[in-house]
């Protein structure tokens, strides 16, 4: 038997990579690749017991091999709760975090841009009626300036709402 120091909670990747290696090489190959016993894969397919990252690592590679689904040990772990176990027996835990791809950091950047341009444009048009309205109401009275004001970003609110309601948005998620 292997001691084993590196765990991972048996999560749907790492269960559908396990069981597509074994439909690929087969059951009894696949205990004799990687050296354990059937009784522990089948505990991990009850999710009894965590898997150990060799096993994983296995898998991963015999999928590549076969050019199968589930062959990267990155995507498979990721998001799953890892365990450490040290020599006296403590255990430390972490969860292996999902690092977003290039194509998702692209698109937040642009979805970024798009959204600040356009709260910059909507800022910009409440301006001129903010002004547009102090100048109307202080030629009336001082008071009336202030009530101008709040005119104008009430008319401002009503044709953004409106723009708002009536426009398609590319971006919506």
């Amino acid at each position: 038997m292997i001691e084993e120091d590196l765990y991972v909670e048996p999560t749907e990747k790492v269960l559908n990579a396990i069981k597509t290696a074994m439909e690929t090489i087969g059951r009894e190959n696949f205990i004799i690749r990687v050296k354990v016993e059937s009784t522990k894969i089948d505990d991990w397919m009850k999710r009894a017991e965590y898997v150990p990252i060799r096993v994983i690592y296995e898998a991963c590679k015999i999928n590549m091999e076969n050019n199968k689904p589930y062959n990267s040990i990155q995507k498979v772990v990721e998001g799953a709760k890892i365990i450490i176990k040290s020599k006296g027996g403590m255990r430390e835990e972490a969860r292996i975090e999902r690092k977003a791809t290039i194509e998702e950091m692209r698109r937040e950047r642009i979805v970024f841009r798009y959204m600040m341009t356009k709260s910059i444009i909507l800022l910009l048009t409440m301006i001129p009626l903010i002004v547009l309205g102090y100048f109307l109401g202080r030629m009336i009275s001082e008071f009336y300036a202030g009530i101008g004001m709040t005119i104008g970003v009430f008319i401002w609110l009503i044709i953004i709402t409106v723009y708002l309601l009536t426009k398609k948005d590319k971006y919506k998620m």
